[in-house]
């Protein structure tokens, strides 16, 4: 699989033979900063985005089962032009029995999902 800069695509490596093995589309319509395997199934990656949207994905599928957008709905410290929009992500960590995720966003908050 070739690498195509910008393409917001996914690619999945491996690491002894470091040879492509896949690239799946990413559904980020922008940079995807973050990228955190689960800790006890294997195929399974979250990538979460400056887009403000995570995606939970199955590598053995290829295919995205799970989707979120990070919509400022309220908040102490956002101006009411903000309401509405997305916030993106900066970091993104399963807890360590794979049940939560816990992501940061560029605006200071957590989301536990």
């Amino acid at each position: 699989t070739d690498i195509i800069p910008e393409s917001h695509m996914i690619y999945v490596w491996d690491s002894h033979s470091g040879k492509c093995l896949m690239g799946i589309m990413s559904s980020h319509n922008s940079l995807g900063s973050a990228l955190a395997p689960h800790p006890t199934l294997s195929s399974v990656v979250a990538s979460a985005g400056s887009d403000g949207v995570v995606n939970i994905w199955d590598l053995d599928r290829g295919d995205c089962f799970c989707t979120h957008t990070n919509t400022l709905l309220h908040g102490p410290d956002e101006p009411a032009t903000n309401q509405g929009k997305r916030s993106g992500y900066l970091e993104v960590q399963f807890s360590p029995n794979g049940l939560n995720l816990v992501l940061t966003d560029e605006n200071g908050r957590v989301t536990i999902l």
